[in-house]
């Protein structure tokens, strides 16, 4: 799994409307039975997924989420459905009860995404 950190900035105006209880860490290389997983955060992820719409907001099931060597079953509600394109949707999934070795995990990925994300300011000079 690589982290990367968003460099969108939100305005002002989606910061009020974003409900979300906990911060983000956008993923690449991490995947679940559903579709891409685009990001994960302590109560939910978002989902991308290539085909046509599987499941409605109010949905709830199970989902296997998989990076590097290791897989976690974790149940998941449909918050949010959105058409990105043809045949593509972004889906916005909470986390249902999740047990403490999920949540341990969770945990576990954010400690990792915490530990390799690195702000750095650059400047306009070049080493030569």
């Amino acid at each position: 799994m690589r982290f990367v950190r968003n460099p969108k900035t939100p305005s002002d105006e989606s910061q009020a409307t974003n409900r979300r209880r906990h911060g983000r860490l956008r993923c690449d290389d991490t995947h679940s039975t559903l579709g891409q997983v685009r990001d994960l955060s302590g109560s939910g992820m978002r989902v991308v997924r290539q085909g046509r719409c599987l499941v409605d907001v109010g949905d709830e099931f199970a989902v296997m989420l998989r990076w590097d060597e290791t897989s976690l079953p974790v149940r998941v509600e449909v918050v949010r459905v959105t058409k990105l394109g043809f045949r593509k949707f972004e889906y916005g999934l909470r986390f249902v009860d999740l047990n403490d070795e999920a949540r341990g995990e969770l945990t576990r990925i954010a400690k990792l995404a915490r530990n390799e994300l690195v702000i750095a300011q650059t400047s306009g000079f070049t080493r030569g």
